[in-house]
């Protein structure tokens, strides 16, 4: 669904202003793209959540993924296998539950 689901907050002086950001969620560009090369995925913990909902479809709409992951990653990485990708992981020299994910095509 898209709408307005995210927003920010600036410090001017002493007060806030508030800005609300309109989004589109992934569904909703999948469906309307026919390709995607490239789907890089930072979504600070929401990455399990979205590839969940990705279907069969989707994946053979997209040529590779870079994703960062926090914690553990084997259902990622399932999903991908399952869907058709070869997947490295490259880890992060700054925190122990941050990973990397690039996936692409076989």
């Amino acid at each position: 669904k898209s709408g307005t689901v995210a927003n920010s907050q600036y410090n001017i002086g002493e007060g806030f202003i508030e800005d609300f950001v309109p989004t589109i969620n992934l569904d909703t560009i999948l469906n309307i793209e026919k390709n995607i090369n490239l789907l890089k995925l930072d979504v600070e913990g929401s990455e399990f959540d979205i590839m969940e909902q990705l279907t069969p479809d989707h994946f053979k709409k997209i040529n590779q993924l870079f994703i960062e992951f926090h914690n553990q990653s084997t259902s990622i990485k399932n999903k991908l296998v399952e869907n058709g990708y070869k997947v490295e992981y490259r880890n992060s020299n700054e925190n122990s539950n941050v990973g990397f994910i690039y996936a692409h095509k076989i």
